[in-house]
């Protein structure tokens, strides 16, 4: 069996082995700790851009949606007018027969002038009934001249109207490809910036766990280095009491023999010195 001394060494080995143990474990606690929340952080970071990004592509979406509403407008007016200029045509088309050669200006001048005729001259009644109806055949003519130019107008007008929400329209098309794109790459940037959280975020999940095993080693070890600290504790106690117990053998043994050289002293009939003459004394052997 060992001795105590043997053992207090031995254990004072193990505990600096512990001690040792522990500086590299509480430096690697340290360090995962510290990579841990670095990536943490850029994971908090990440999100807040993404939260950005996020944000932006919406607002994308939603003028996509305004544009699209504007261009199904626009195109619901040119589809109108569409309809208005063909109904238009078609009127015009029926009436192309009744279409006077002369103007409006000169066809009026001439009801004007029979008209004066009527008034002004003396007529035989046939011939005032066909003065009469010559006015009546030119009003009619006036009446389809002027609703023929009209509608032509109108027409013009229509075609002008169409030609501008047709450009509005490829207008609001061509926004909404720019819209849309852009939109398509807000949301590639964000699916990429996602997998890169997702990345980041294991890698800072394995650090924790790291640092997880290095806390749990470090408990163990410090309850180790505690039992062996209370061994060298016991162990210490033990070698006091044997040394305390060894000193008081040796104590007892030295007297002895200090006794019996006394009494041979005095039985020699030699002079004791003073201390062996007081342990005599106070043991009543003189």
């Amino acid at each position: 069996m060992d001795s105590p001394e043997k053992i207090i060494n031995r254990l004072n080995l193990d505990q600096s082995r512990i001690k040792e143990e522990l500086e590299i474990l509480l430096l690697l606690k340290k360090e995962k700790a510290d990579k841990r929340d670095f990536l943490n952080s850029k994971v908090r970071e990440q999100r807040k851009k993404n939260e950005s990004l996020r944000e932006k592509r919406d607002r994308l979406n939603n003028e996509v949606q305004e544009f699209k509403r504007l261009r199904e407008k626009s195109r619901i007016y040119f589809s109108a007018k569409r309809a208005e200029m063909s109904k238009i045509q078609e009127i015009l088309n029926r009436n192309q027969k009744e279409e006077i050669a002369d103007s409006s200006s000169n066809i009026r001048k001439r009801i004007e002038k029979l008209e004066w005729r009527i008034q002004t001259t003396s007529l035989k009644l046939l011939d005032e009934k066909s003065l009469i109806e010559q006015v009546r055949r030119l009003e009619e003519q006036l009446f389809t001249s002027k609703k023929i130019q009209e509608l032509r107008q109108k027409l013009g007008n229509l075609r002008a109207e169409v030609t501008t929400s047709k450009a509005e329209g490829m207008i609001y098309h061509k926004r909404i490809l720019e819209l849309a794109e852009k939109s398509q790459e807000h949301h590639m940037m964000l699916r990429e910036k996602k997998d890169e959280i997702i990345t980041v975020q294991i890698k800072a999940d394995e650090e924790h766990n790291e640092y997880l095993k290095a806390i749990q080693r470090i408990k163990a070890l410090y309850q180790e280095r505690m039992g062996l600290i209370n061994q060298i504790k016991n162990h210490r106690i033990q070698l006091h009491q044997v040394s305390e117990k060894r000193k008081t053998e040796l104590e007892f043994e030295l007297s002895k023999e200090l006794e019996e050289n006394s009494l041979a002293k005095l039985k020699r009939g030699e002079k004791l010195t003073l201390d062996e003459f007081k342990m005599l004394a106070e043991k009543d052997k003189l």
